[in-house]
């Protein structure tokens, strides 16, 4: 199947065909850093990120553009109220935008371009767009004239009437029309300012991702990306003012457009006041949490932010790093002859991890079906643990390369999803930093010692490991193996109400066990 997008520009899915041969050039409209960025901007972010990722799995190489705005009225606003200046401001805000996109595990843009960097380029557009008759100077200040651009719209599908009835309310004093938008604003006092023909002042918004794109990807690149949010104004205008400065079309061949990240179905903003800035959700919750709640919802559609529902994600990724994990715990035993059943479903485990790739790109290719992708996964993690625990499942040659293979192919996908499956995060899950390991401490002492009265006089001599004096000396994991180990000696006795008592209550402090055929397990439960 091959790639299909879906071209807001045309409103309907379109055979992805890049304009050179084994490339893409993708533009994606960055952050204005006037404040930390909110979890909705992270999600836009994100997105791009698996759409890149999965365009260079496919063989692209991907050249990507990503925007800084560092000088906006915003910026402004905030160096008025943080009493620095807005170069102070905007360095301040860039850092912080660049440490939450590495945490999230954001591949860096190939060209960060910052506004302020690229007067000169939006200065010599202007003048061009000025010199064609689409634009005029009024002032010291420079509008484009919607009226003479005839396929204004054509993005949005707004007609002229619709924007006079928008406007009706907005008119600005040196502007034609109402709805005609800046391109170049004259200086005020105490604001960043640069000389041009026009006298000195600052460019519009939108110009500044013209000059940009166009100078390091050129017209007709293949894909330009943001928020829904920002397809009216700001990229209707850039066409307009790419189109009208080139004399050609298109200006972008595919525009795509992810949809809001919602609080109590309101979309996320700071206008709004209903916004979590991403720094904080990331001191609460692991970065592929939010990458799982981010792709488990198509990417034009909108998606739910809340506790609750992160929560329910953080189990979801648990789910993946325990099938990581249990497959390592099978690979690190010694081989030996397995029972005939477990070998008869070895042929269906093959045909299962050929399903599987063939299946997440049958999602992907249809315009980054990220839920689906990510459910195919999921229901393959589901497979291999089964056939993992297995009763009669004993390591063979056969069974270690299945499960290398198996494993092997969660990790790859996942990580074209920018999921994290690697040593270090299974052992983040075995033990959670977030909980408070003292106060565990103490309640494994004290389910210590009432194991230890219920089980002394049967017994006597692996009770002793659980004696006050002792249980106190052992590190975390060794307290609860010995208690692990007490259980299973009920068990090989067929003591189930013994055995039953110990799971039930280490459950009552957050332990959850498991038996298996490699032994019981145990994670703490968040």
């Amino acid at each position: 199947m091959s790639l299909k997008v879906f071209n807001t520009l045309t409103g309907r899915k379109e055979k992805f065909i890049s304009r050179e041969e084994g490339k893409v050039y993708m533009y994606v409209c960055g952050p204005t850093v006037y404040n930390h960025i909110h979890i909705g901007n992270a999600y836009s972010y994100l997105i791009f990120d698996v759409i890149k990722r999965y365009l260079s799995y496919k063989g692209y190489k991907v050249i990507h553009v990503q925007n800084i705005t560092n000088i906006d009225d915003k910026i402004i606003n905030q160096s008025i109220e943080e009493n620095i200046s807005a170069s102070e401001i905007s360095e301040k805000y860039e850092t912080a935008f660049w440490k939450v996109s590495d945490e999230l595990n954001i591949l860096r843009p190939d060209f960060s371009t910052r506004a302020t960097e690229h007067i000169d380029n939006m200065i010599e557009m202007i003048k061009v767009l000025i010199d064609n008759g689409y634009a005029y100077v009024s002032g010291e200040d420079v509008y484009f004239s919607v009226d003479k651009f005839k396929s204004y719209g054509k993005l949005s599908k707004k007609n002229l009437n619709e924007l006079i009835e928008g406007y009706r309310v907005c008119v600005t004093k040196g502007k034609k029309k109402p709805y005609d938008f800046a391109l170049w604003k004259a200086a005020k006092p105490d604001e960043p300012k640069w000389d041009s023909p026009w006298g000195e002042g600052r460019p519009g918004w939108h110009i500044e991702c013209s000059a940009m794109s166009l100078k390091y990807l050129g017209m007709g690149f293949d894909i330009h990306g943001g928020g829904k949010d920002l397809i009216f104004p700001h990229h209707e205008n850039e066409i307009a003012q790419s189109e009208a400065y080139s004399g050609t079309e298109p200006f972008v061949k595919y525009w795509l457009h992810n949809g809001f990240m919602n609080i109590d179905k309101v979309k996320m903003s700071k206008s709004l006041k209903n916004w979590v800035f991403a720094k904080d959700v990331l001191e609460m919750y692991n970065p592929n949490v939010i990458r799982i709640l981010s792709l488990s919802t198509h990417y034009r559609n909108d998606v739910d932010y809340s506790p609750k529902i992160l929560n329910a994600y953080k189990q979801a990724y648990n789910k993946f790093l325990n099938t990581i994990h249990d497959i390592n715990i099978v690979l690190s035993q010694e081989e030996q002859n397995t029972g005939k059943s477990v070998i008869d479903k070895i042929p269906s485990l093959k045909k299962e991890i050929d399903s599987l790739r063939l299946n997440f790109e049958s999602a992907m290719d249809d315009d980054f079906n990220t839920a689906l992708a990510l459910s195919y996964i999921f229901k393959f993690a589901r497979e291999v643990n089964r056939f993992a625990h297995l009763s009669l499942l004993k390591l063979t040659s056969d069974i270690k390369q299945i499960l290398i293979r198996a494993k092997n192919i969660i990790i790859e996908l996942t990580s074209i999803l920018g999921l994290d499956l690697s040593e270090e995060e299974i052992s983040k899950f075995r033990i959670s930093e977030k909980y408070d390991k003292k106060k565990l401490e103490r309640e494994i002492n004290n389910t210590a010692s009432k194991i230890y009265n219920k089980v002394f006089k049967l017994y006597p001599q692996d009770a002793t490991k659980l004696s006050s004096s002792i249980i106190s000396k052992s590190n975390l994991e060794d307290k609860i193996e010995t208690i692990l180990s007490i259980r299973n000696k009920a068990r090989e006795e067929k003591n189930w109400i013994i055995a039953d008592y110990i799971r039930k209550i280490l459950k009552g402090i957050g332990i959850s066990i498991k038996d298996t055929p490699l032994g019981t397990k145990w994670r703490k439960e968040y």
